[in-house]
Order: structure tokens, then sequence, then C-alpha cells
């Protein structure tokens, strides 16, 4: 299963990688500053970018492009969109992208919020910023939510959700509600219930007329059934088994509407299968003693007993397994196409994984002990797979800035250090040493279990990465010689070497060559 899954290549060591939480040391720079500010986007590069976006689309089709449009036509008649294109679409090419990023933001911030200029471009600009939002640049600064507020209220001062019959108005308004309601579920946010219940108005009529079945209708129904999952583990009820059987029912018919020959057909099943595993882990989240729905001081109920808990935790297990197999059945050179649509499910997966595998409660025995061991040791294989392909995909060298796949790499190595140490800490020892007297409260299982359900983006320990380092070296290398032209409090807070980012100046039509070209 290991061979299968990672290739040849197993050694964790040829990964480059290394469990080790502690700091890694110093590494030189690579790029000199006068090489960052020298970097250039020609026509031709833009022509490329732009094809490559045509490919990453399918993961997120609420913004339409067409084939034949050209990188000049683009830059001319929808210029903040193509920006947002250029940004995103350069994911093997990480300076460059920081680049643009810096760039983009720079626009944002002066025509957007300062200047409050609003239309269809920014909104489609800001969605596809959004929906490949390069995290890895700025990873502790979130800012997702604050992007996804000026876009909602520029789509209410257009009135676009009130002209939900016209396409490009519709897809902007879905778009917005499928990034909205994922960050908040992935966050723990509450969403916006006025959002929620005018989108799915929408979507429950154009079901009716969508006999088809649109790519954009099926990902909207499903991240709809995602959130009232959602809220039905907030809430909490002794209904959540019979709510749970009747989620099921509906992802069947979601998954009967897909043409698994499609191109669009892996990001409709990567969130279904998402879906899956959230609706599986719904009765186990509440019938379990310690569940949220529970008072602390309401004794142990007799009905739930320990294998029904068994049972649940391996039906959620199945469904994770599921994922996992699926998610690395997709050829590895098809992840660049991701969006965050993608990156966030396989990140609560991995969450929920955790829950399984780590939590402990006084009801457990030998059989609930012997089950985690198992789960561990499948989800281990996972994860260093994962992790081999992050280390293969990343095009990062060492003093470089770094892109996205090695802030995966380093995330998963963080990850799997938890399971590692799980593995030699395992409560079947305790148990067996005690003569059956249970010994869940150990330090080591406590701590285990504590550290592994909590994400090294949000815990800090990412900060004891060589990601974090590269970002450290990055940041000192894109300042560094600051000399930006711009006047006034904003000058030199968007990098040097801001004032000659593309080539070929006479080709590009005039607004965009003013964004691109501050004085």
């Amino acid at each position: 299963m290991r061979k299968q899954l990672l290739g040849d290549d197993t050694s964790r060591g040829a990964q480059g990688t290394s469990h080790g939480a502690t700091t890694p040391p110093p590494t030189p720079i690579s790029t000199s500053n006068a090489e960052y500010k020298s970097l250039r986007v020609s026509m031709k590069e833009a022509d490329e970018l732009l094809s490559h976006f045509q490919s990453k689309k399918v993961y997120f089709p609420f913004v339409d492009v067409p084939d034949n449009l050209t990188a000049a036509s683009m830059a001319k008649t929808r210029p903040f969109l193509f920006l947002a294109i250029l940004t995103i679409s350069t994911t093997q090419r990480p300076l460059l992208q920081r680049k643009l990023d810096e760039r983009f933001r720079r626009v944002l911030s002066e025509r957007i919020v300062l200047q409050g200029e609003k239309s269809l471009d920014y909104a489609q600009g800001l969605l596809v910023y959004l929906a490949w939002h390069p995290i890895h640049i700025r990873p502790l600064n979130n800012q997702l939510f604050q992007y996804l507020q000026i876009l909602r209220s520029m789509l209410s001062d257009l009135r676009l959700d009130q002209k939900l019959h016209e396409m490009a108005a519709r897809n902007a308004c879905l778009g917005c509600y499928n990034l909205s309601s994922l960050l908040s579920l992935g966050f723990q946010r509450r969403s916006d219930s006025t959002f929620y219940d005018s989108m799915k108005s929408a979507i429950d009529e154009t079901t009716t007329e969508d006999k088809h079945h649109s790519h954009q209708t099926l990902l909207s129904r499903t991240q709809m059934l995602w959130e009232t999952v959602g809220r039905a583990s907030e809430q909490g009820s002794d209904d959540l088994p019979k709510c749970s059987l009747s989620f099921h029912l509906q992802i069947q018919d979601l998954e009967g509407k897909i043409r698994f020959d499609a191109p669009e057909a892996a990001s409709l099943r990567i969130s279904i299968l998402s879906l899956k595993v959230v609706t599986a882990y719904l009765p186990w989240t509440v019938h379990r003693p310690s569940s949220s729905h529970r008072s602390s001081s309401e004794p142990y109920a007799p009905q739930y007993q320990p294998a029904e808990h068994l049972k649940e935790a391996r039906s959620c297990l199945a469904e994770i397994q599921g994922f996992f197999d699926y998610f690395l059945s997709i050829p590895p050179d098809k992840y660049i196409y991701f969006s965050l649509r993608e990156w966030c499910q396989l990140i609560l997966t991995i969450s929920t994984a955790s829950q399984i595998c780590f939590l402990t409660y006084p009801f457990m025995d030998t059989q609930w002990y012997e089950f985690q061991i198992k789960a561990r040791s499948r989800m281990q294989i996972y994860l260093e797979s994962l992790l081999h392909r992050m280390s293969t995909l990343s095009v990062s060298k060492t003093g470089d800035a770094p892109d996205i796949f090695s802030m995966f790499q380093s995330v998963l190595d963080v990850v799997l250090e938890t399971y590692a140490v799980a593995k030699i800490n395992s409560p079947l020892q305790s148990i067996s040493d005690h003569s059956g007297t249970e010994d869940t409260d150990s330090p080591s299982v406590v701590e285990t279990s504590t550290t592994s359900r909590r994400c090294p983006m949000m815990n800090g320990t990412i900060k004891q990465t060589e990601f974090w380092e590269a970002v450290q070296q990055s940041n000192t290398l894109c300042r560094g010689g600051t000399e930006a032209k711009s006047s006034g409090r904003y000058s030199g807070a968007f990098g040097a070497g801001m004032d000659g980012l593309f080539d070929d100046a006479q080709d590009w039509p005039s607004l965009f060559s003013e964004w691109v070209s501050f004085t």
C-alpha cells in the first residue's frame, strides 16, 4: 500500500524533509534584490499565463473567460480581472507571483478602497484572487474575510444580487456565496444567513430550468448542503442521526448528476467526498459523551454505547479513506490548478481524521485503541503520500521565495510528527501494563491528542519550519533597497521594483499601463 501510493522513492530522507520541529538554520538567499526588481512579464508570457488559467477555471467556474481571448484585449477590456489572473497563474514562479500579488493589492487599495471604484471587472477580479488566494505569501496575515466583505458590498452596490437572471451577475453572486460559505465553515465563523437564503432561492429556481445541471449549479448545491450539515451540527439534536440519513440521500442525488467523463468531474467529486466525511462524522459528534451539545453534568446515558461509537467512527474512517483514495488518484500535475475549495476540503478532511484518530474518552476500551492505531497507521500512509507529492510539485529552491506546495510540505511534515509520536506513545501499552486500568490521562496521550488536532498554521508551529525561514528571507529580499516612486504614506509599502513589472510597455493598453507603472 505504501509503495503503491508513494512510488519507488518512499524514503523520507529523499524528500528533503524532517519531522523535527526545531527551528532550521539560516540559509543563504540565492536571489538578489536586483534580480527581484528586474522581474518582468512580456506579452507572450501573459498569453501563456492566460492559457494556464483556462485549465484552472474548471475548479471555480464562476468567472467566464472565453478561450480565444488574448492578453492584449483582456488588458484593455477587463484589466483588474486580468491582473488577478496573472497573479494567481504564476504558481510555478513564486517570486514573480509575489511581485504580482503586491501590484494587485496596491491597485485594490488605491482604486477600490481609496477611490471607491466599482464594476463587474473589479468584482470578478476579486473572485478570482480569492478563489486561488496565494496564502503562502503572507501565511499568518489572513485578509480573506476582509476581501470577501469588500466583494459582498460591491455586489450589493452594483445590484448584481438583484440581476440573477443575467449569467455574469448570477455567477458572481454564486461564486461569492461559495467562497463565503466555505471559509465560514472552515474557520468556524457564522455565515451570512440572508445571503444563504437568497442564493438558495436562486439555486432552487435555477435547478428546475437547468436540465443539464451546470457545473456552477452543482457546486453551489453541494456547498449549500455543506452549510446545512454545518448548521445542523451547531444546533445539535437527538434527530441528528435521522438528519444524517437525509443528508446521505441528498448526496446520492448530487452524485447521480455528475458526468464522470467531464473535465469538471474532479472538483465535484472532491466536494462530494469531503461532504460525505462531514456527514458521516455528524452522528459521532453528538453521541460522544463530551459533545458540546451535552451538559458537562449530564450523566452518561445508557443509549450511548461504546460499540455504537466505534461503528460510527469506522463508518467515518471509511469515508475518509474514500476521500484520500480519490484525491491521490488525481495526477499530481493537476494539483497546480486546484482552487481554495479543494485545499480547504483536504485540510478539513485531515482535521476530521485527527478527531477520529486521537480523541480519548472514558468509554474507550482496548477495541477502541486498536481501531485508532490502525486508523493512524492508514492516515500516516496517506499523509506521507501527500507529502511526497508536495515536495515533488514544489519548485522552490533553498534561499528562494517559497511556493504553496512548500507550505503544504512543511504543514504535512508537522502533522506527521504527531502521528509518529502517537504511535510511540500508544495507550495500549499502558493498558496492558496496568492490567486493564485506564490510563488515558497520561501526559503523552493528552499532549498528542491536543497538538494533533490543531493546524500548524493556527498554533504557530509553522514558524519552526524551513518554509517559515524561506518566508522571512523572502520578506527581507523584497523589502531590501526599496526605491518605490510612490509618494505619501503608501511610499515603500508594496516592495521594491514595482515601477517596471511589465515588458513591452508600448503594447499594453493605457489603462493597464497606469496600473503597472506607478509614478
